[in-house]
This record gives C-alpha cells, sequence and structure tokens, in this order.
C-alpha cells in the first residue's frame, strides 16, 4: 500500500519533475509491485542493481540512474538532482 500522503506527493511533483527510480530491489518486484499500486506510471526510468550489477551505494548505479535521466533531460546537469532514500547505509555515497 502506498501511504496517502506519499501518492499526493507524487501526483504533484511526477507533472513538474522527471521521476525515476534506483533500487537494489530485483526487477521482478518493481515491475510487478509499481503497477499493483498504481503509481507505475509516475516514473520514467529504473535503474535496477540488478541490471547495473552493482548495488547502491556504489556510484555505478547513480550513473547509470544518470545517464537514463539525461535520456529525457539530455541538458540535465548533476546538481540538478535530487536522490530521495530510505536507507541511510544504502543511499549515501
Amino acid at each position: 500500500e502506498v501511504l496517502p500522503d506519499a501518492a499526493v506527493f507524487l501526483d504533484k511533483i511526477s507533472d513538474v519533475y522527471l521521476l525515476g527510480i534506483c533500487s537494489n530491489t530485483p526487477n521482478r518486484h518493481s515491475a510487478s509491485v509499481l503497477p499493483m499500486l498504481g503509481i507505475h506510471e509516475r516514473f520514467k526510468f529504473f535503474a535496477s542493481s540488478q541490471d547495473v550489477g552493482h548495488e547502491k551505494p556504489d556510484p555505478e548505479i547513480f550513473e547509470d540512474a544518470f545517464r537514463q535521466a539525461k535520456f529525457w533531460l539530455p541538458d540535465l546537469k548533476r546538481d540538478e538532482v535530487l536522490h530521495v532514500g530510505d536507507s541511510l547505509a544504502c543511499d549515501f555515497c
């Protein structure tokens, strides 16, 4: 279940900002859970440790997320990216 405040937040920002996911979660989980929760359409890209071959906090998965974001916004600069995580151990590098 998506927290009500999180759903409202995603609704508001997904029309204004490019959203993507950078996750250590296996692809099969995100491919099934995000649609089941009804939030998959809000995200334009998914950087997966399974695809990259490196888990967070390895910089390579963050590099992959940045490359995918640049597909949508070719002029994107690193200082224009915000990463929101839920694990200090995995989401800080």
